[in-house]
């Protein structure tokens, strides 16, 4: 026989932490993926990737609050915001890591590369 009262409340404990895993993965920002400015603003500082709405190349940048809490978009080292050089970022997206050789590889031989 079992414990039909027990195995529900363990299968909703699963469920519960099962959607709350699902919820948290589909939050996090994806690999390649473009995050709309109007849903989430990035890290101030970090460098990104940018996308304009006026303009068909992406290129990279950041994003850098001021001291009355707004902020403004830059392109990567500049002291402009894009916004005063007429340019108009709708979204954005994490850097991919540089590369780099192959773990397994020893100190030696990465400094011949």
């Amino acid at each position: 026989m079992i414990d039909e009262k027990r195995l529900i409340r363990e299968c909703e404990e699963r469920l519960l932490v099962g959607t709350n895993v699902i919820k948290m993965i589909e939050e996090r920002p994806k690999i390649c993926e473009w995050i709309p400015i109007a849903e989430k603003l990035p890290e101030p500082g970090e460098y990104i990737l940018l996308s304009f709405e006026n303009y068909t190349l992406a290129d990279i940048g950041r994003y850098e609050k001021d001291e009355d809490d707004s902020g403004a978009f830059y392109l990567g080292d500049e002291d402009e915001s894009c916004a005063s050089i007429n340019l108009f970022v709708n979204a954005w997206m994490p850097l991919p890591k540089p590369y780099r050789p192959d773990d397994s590889m020893e100190a030696e031989e990465m400094l011949t590369l």
